[in-house]
């Protein structure tokens, strides 16, 4: 093999590999930008991801640091915290209309319940998300999510804003599937519907755990009346 061919084979394999470096840098921002600029617009708060690492291969990888700002307000700093998420796409879908979505695991989400009369901070958020224009809706792509798993989550509840934190309890787990399949739902109402999904289960947590300290509370104060 002559000198000249094996410089032009070693060139051709180094263009391939920086192509595919480029590439994956390229999918991992677009990830990241697009969670942060759709999610901010959403939700009329700021939302943040530290970072995105997915295969082009497999198109497996993981999201990590999802943070959601609290609206304005309030003064703890996060509403929502995700420490880590694991995610599985068809990569074949990349370029297509519909982008699908075979899995994501969201597992220990923290959301933060802050009252502050007569609304609370998730609930804020939801009021944000209704009044999200629906051209924003029907400009953009389409999702398709196969399974979407929420496990562990954790509520913590602050009942009055600057006040300290009154409890925090445990989230019911979330399974959807088939999310956006029915073909009828841009990626933008996808996403709400997930987020809508995740708030209400944490304000019910929430709410569950408020009464079932209150009932303690009072089995407590009777016992203490019959133990004096």
């Amino acid at each position: 093999m002559s000198k000249s061919l094996k410089y032009s084979i070693t060139g051709i394999v180094g263009i391939v590999l920086l192509a595919f470096v480029v590439l994956t840098f390229s999918l991992d921002y677009i990830v990241q930008s697009g969670i942060e600029s759709t999610g901010s617009k959403m939700l009329k708060t700021e939302v943040t991801v530290e970072n995105v690492s997915i295969s082009l291969f497999s198109g497996s990888g993981t999201i990590e640091g999802l943070r959601v700002r609290n609206p304005e307000g309030f003064d703890s700093d996060y509403a929502m915290v995700m420490q880590r998420f694991e995610i599985t796409m068809d990569v074949g879908t990349l370029l297509a209309d519909t982008l699908v979505i075979n899995r994501i695991l969201i597992d220990e989400p923290a959301l933060s319940v802050i009252q502050k009369v007569p609304e609370n901070n998730l609930r804020m958020l939801m009021k944000n998300m209704e009044q999200s224009s629906e051209e924003e809706s029907s400009s953009s792509g389409g999702l398709v999510i196969e399974l979407l798993l929420v496990r562990n989550g954790r509520v913590s509840v602050t009942p009055n804003v600057g006040g300290e934190q009154a409890a925090v309890v445990n989230m019911g787990d979330i399974e959807l599937e088939n999310l956006g399949k029915s073909g009828n739902t841009s990626a933008f109402g996808v996403i709400r519907q997930i987020t809508s999904r995740i708030i209400n289960e944490a304000l019910n947590s929430a709410l569950s755990g408020q009464i079932e300290g209150l009932k303690n509370k009072a089995k407590d104060a009777v016992k203490d009346l019959f133990n004096q």
